[in-house]
């Protein structure tokens, strides 16, 4: 009884790893004071209530985390990745301009010049934005299930 009450609160709480586990740490500390005094485990979890109850209390008290922070890594992460590979795509595209060999009227003067290619640098950032995304998308996903 008491360890399922502990794992329900665990999979309730959004909070960091750090202080889910202090909490859940003092909710075992919790337990075994009431076990001290006498107090059966199910009158210890009448005293704190549901799961929700508590897990609601405790994020209440200690500041719950930014809600939508995944979603908004998400969004953000995949906005960059189609930005980066767009530009990459348009970095590999030849570029013609109006009056090039093959499209003059009279002579045509050519002149080379050497540019830094950015196509490498564009496409190292489009693969990271994508692995953001799917990293945001796995935690998500991921804390979505355990709410349930």
């Amino acid at each position: 009884m008491k360890e399922e009450y502990i794992r329900r609160v665990g999979r309730l709480l959004a909070l960091p790893g750090k202080q889910k586990r202090e909490v859940l740490r003092d909710l075992e500390e919790i337990f075994a004071s009431g076990a001290e005094h006498g107090e059966t485990e199910q009158g210890v979890i009448q005293r704190l209530g549901t799961p929700e109850e508590y897990a609601a209390g405790v994020e209440l008290s200690l500041g719950k985390p930014r809600p939508g922070g995944k979603l908004a890594g998400l969004v953000l992460s995949c906005v960059a990745c189609v930005v980066c590979f767009g530009l990459f795509w348009a970095a590999q595209r030849p570029w013609v301009p109006q009056e090039a060999i093959g499209f003059a009227q009279g002579s045509t003067s050519i002149q080379v010049e050497g540019a830094a290619d950015l196509s490498p640098v564009l496409l190292v950032l489009g693969v990271a934005a994508l692995a953001l995304a799917v990293f945001f998308l796995w935690k998500l996903l991921r804390g979505r299930r355990s709410d349930r």
